[in-house]
């Protein structure tokens, strides 16, 4: 009877840790006597933790907060980056597989609208329910970038403003002008006015001989 005791009790020990994977299991097992109920505890995998996507220079940083189990870390997360209509895409260099930080950069992001949702995971069968999506971020074409021509330099820069004692230099000036008396119009000199002289009277007659 021991020997029949102490299998039920190793089989159903084990049945009570499958189910105790989840939520709140009770189990029973057959011993020498009345049947006993025994409710165990299980740990719930929580929801990931909504991220945060930014541009950076080399690509898209993704940070959340982080998910612990009773409070215990977990092994990691599984990133996967969404498009506009919906999408689901894994996330690539940077944030591949199971990132074991609360946050990582993917680099090489097409150009295109983006968000990006995260899974809490411990070992390899167990996971959380994914996270509520980040905002959108916007990654831009750099063909498109490059190719839009410089915009055109104004022909004339526009005049600085004076300073204030140049301003007042102007001002006295402009003052002292409108105070000078006005200028007396030239006088043109008059003609010359013809001289006048006498006819010098001629001798026709021959001199007389001495």
């Amino acid at each position: 009877m021991k020997q029949t005791s102490r299998r039920t009790i190793i089989i159903g020990a084990a049945a009570v840790m499958v189910a105790g994977v989840s939520g709140v299991a009770t189990a029973t097992w057959d011993l020498a006597g009345a049947p006993v109920a025994i409710p165990v505890d299980g740990a719930a995998m929580p929801e990931g933790n909504a991220p945060s996507a930014t541009l950076v220079t080399a690509g898209v940083a993704v940070r959340w907060k982080p998910t612990d189990v009773h409070g215990g870390q977990i092994d990691g997360y599984e990133v996967t980056r969404l498009d506009a209509s919906g999408g689901r895409h894994p996330a690539g260099p940077g944030c591949a597989g199971t990132v074991v930080t609360a946050g990582c950069v993917e680099t090489g992001v097409p150009a295109g609208t983006w968000r990006y949702v995260v899974r809490p995971r411990q070992g390899t069968a167990w996971a959380g329910e994914e996270s509520a999506p980040s905002r959108p971020v916007t990654v831009p074409d750099p063909s498109a970038s490059a190719s839009t021509p410089p915009s055109a330099e104004p022909s004339a820069s526009t005049p600085a403003d004076p300073s204030p004692s140049e301003a007042v230099r102007e001002q006295s000036s402009a003052a002292a002008a409108d105070s000078s008396p006005p200028a007396q119009p030239a006088v043109s000199p008059s003609p010359e006015q013809p001289v006048e002289t006498s006819p010098v009277p001629s001798h026709s007659g021959s001199r007389p001989n001495g």
